[in-house]
């Protein structure tokens, strides 16, 4: 195969990234330019972000609804263009394309996890 028939090819290719910093320097912004962005919203700190979302929430007894977090994550579905899918009552049951997935954030999870 030459060279350019491997890139022609057109592939679907994930990226994993950690983006760490100081408060304030702009991570969540730069996550909310990546293709089709959508934030699993740990600290309630991405409402700026244009993005699509699922907010990760307390209970009216105080407590993390892990059970809610985990219902809405197994509504992500791969899709034939290799796009993830999803449709919930966060997006009023519209399907949406998401490219890229932001978890904002991984240190704020940790504390509640107690990890």
């Amino acid at each position: 195969m030459t060279f350019y028939e491997a890139t022609a090819q057109p592939k679907v290719k994930y990226v994993s990234a950690l983006i760490g910093g100081s408060p304030k320097l702009g991570k969540t912004r730069l996550a909310a330019l990546f293709p089709n962005a959508f934030f699993i919203d740990v600290d309630n700190g991405a409402g700026h972000a244009n993005a699509a979302r699922i907010n990760f929430t307390k209970t009216p007894d105080g407590y993390w609804n892990y059970c809610n977090l985990i219902y809405e994550l197994s509504l992500l579905q791969p899709g034939e263009d290799g796009l993830l899918s999803y449709s919930s009552h966060f997006t009023s049951g519209h399907t949406i394309k998401i490219g890229s997935v932001v978890w904002d954030s991984l240190s704020e999870f940790q504390m509640i996890a107690g990890l």
